[in-house]
């Protein structure tokens, strides 16, 4: 046989065997891809596929690699292989890329602008995109000094294109601004936030200087789920069978919907949100009475860990707006045990949240030990001492207080730390196990020492 016509079927037999390989990895990474994702990135099993089925498809009867060894056939195979595979990825990418900007469209793209009572001016750059799946609406906000020219994007400031979609809508929904076209500014001191419809826009202090966190607020969120959770009725037939149904979540509660009523900044970050009045076609008729008609979130910029746990539920707050006809007594008597357990890290260990692996490290021992008993009326607190290596000496002021119980997951929320904004969240509690409430390593000072605290809330028989 010509050497043409012998190299034009090798040919030929390469990229049928390149496309047997390809199919093999396709199926290969569905069989197996999800099981291998929780250890390794996402694309390493498909490449490595990839270049073992080419490297197979260039190794096979290749006419210029006969006179080599096998050693030397399979290193040169890879490298073509691997050159390939480029070559496709590449081919790929580039065709899905002009395939998108051929198949996207912007359309009515324009620059909605809103003055503020406090003359910055608040800025939406919107338009539509229609991208073959269907039409969707962007909007991304910005705040801009007129004196100055300074622009703040409400966003993440590092993503130009991330937060389009943060107040992304559905085809034939106007811009946000012309939802919302009054946005309300709220500024006391160095603290500022503004209300959109139902978008809270909080302004922290980041790492790179200020950022803004959005939240949405429509239903409960966080604790408050579970604090709703506390008003379900057994007796009621309705929502006995609800609860039967074995469905619930921790964290998930009725759902009902809330609209924000006040934003208050003299104290921090205090957001009251109201109930929507029940509708008749929409709700469902065993949400219409017996829950509570506001709920109250605090944030704050958090030292450790700026922007996050930005709004916690504050069921003090939350009490207080409700009236005492809306107070749930305990149960029966309730005691908080605070531990401190100081043991030697391992380099390159990440701690845990669970005490029982604390206690199982080397070198563990509980240095202190404090309880207060809980009172539903008003915060009780201790104060709990100790010393870290004969030269910290610390006091712990505790306080907590009992706030209500979960009917559908039997777990307990307390009002925990509340005169200590940056407070580690404690969700609901269940009885006579432990949850993490604070860390430190110390900075270093202490070598490796790290010190680990936890809480447990304990029934006390009468």
């Amino acid at each position: 046989m010509k050497p043409g016509i012998q190299f034009t079927l090798w040919l030929f037999g390469l990229a049928f065997r390149l496309i047997v390989a390809s199919v093999l990895t396709g199926i290969l990474y569905i069989l197996f891809g999800s099981h291998l994702s929780e250890t390794s990135p996402a694309w390493l099993l498909p490449i490595l596929l990839l270049l073992v089925g080419y490297t197979w498809a260039v190794y096979y009867h290749l006419p210029l690699l006969r006179k080599q060894s096998r050693p030397q056939r399979i290193l040169t195979s890879s490298g073509l292989a691997a050159l390939i595979a480029l070559m496709t990825f590449l081919m790929v990418h580039s065709g899905a890329a002009a395939l998108d900007a051929f198949s996207i469209r912007k359309t009515d793209q324009r620059v909605e602008t809103v003055t503020l009572p406090s003359g910055e001016v608040l800025e939406n750059h919107t338009y539509l995109e229609d991208g073959g799946w269907g039409v969707d609406r962007y909007n991304a906000l910005s705040l801009k000094n007129p004196a100055t020219g300074a622009s703040e994007r409400i966003g993440d400031p590092n993503c130009p294109t991330c937060g389009f979609s943060e107040f992304e809508v559905n085809l034939g929904d106007p811009s946000l601004l012309q939802r919302y076209p009054h946005p309300q500014e709220f500024v006391f001191g160095n603290r500022k936030a503004l209300i959109i419809g139902p978008y809270v826009c909080k302004r922290f202090n980041g790492t790179l200087g200020p950022e803004w966190n959005i939240d949405k607020f429509v239903t409960a969120r966080g604790d408050a789920t579970e604090y709703l959770q506390s008003f379900w009725k057994p007796a009621d037939p309705t929502q006995a069978s609800r609860l039967a149904s074995g469905r619930l979540l921790p964290g998930e509660g009725p759902r009902l919907d809330y609209q924000i009523d006040s934003l208050d900044l003299t104290n921090g970050y205090v957001l009251t949100v109201k109930r929507v009045p029940w509708k008749l076609h929409r709700d469902s008729p065993e949400f219409r009475h017996g829950f509570p008609k506001y709920l109250v979130y605090d944030a704050h910029d958090h030292y450790e860990f700026p922007g996050q746990f930005a709004w916690k539920f504050d069921l003090l707050r939350t009490s207080a707006t409700n009236g005492p006809s809306w107070k749930k007594p305990m149960p029966f008597k309730m005691a908080l045990d605070y531990s401190v357990i100081t043991f030697r890290g391992t380099p390159g260990v990440p701690w845990e949240e669970k005490r029982a692996v604390s206690m199982a490290r080397p070198g563990a021992k509980e240095i202190a030990t404090v309880t207060l008993e809980l009172s539903d009326l008003k915060p009780s607190s201790v104060e709990c001492r100790y010393t870290v290596s004969n030269t910290n000496h610390i006091t712990e002021h505790i306080e907590a207080m009992y706030g209500f119980a979960s009917n559908p997951t039997n777990r307990f929320g307390i009002v925990w730390q509340p005169q200590d904004p940056d407070a580690w969240p404690v969700p609901g509690l269940t009885l006579d196990q432990w949850w993490q409430v604070g860390y430190s390593d110390f900075n270093g000072n202490e070598g490796n020492l790290n010190c680990e605290e936890f809480i447990r809330l304990r029934r006390i028989e009468p």
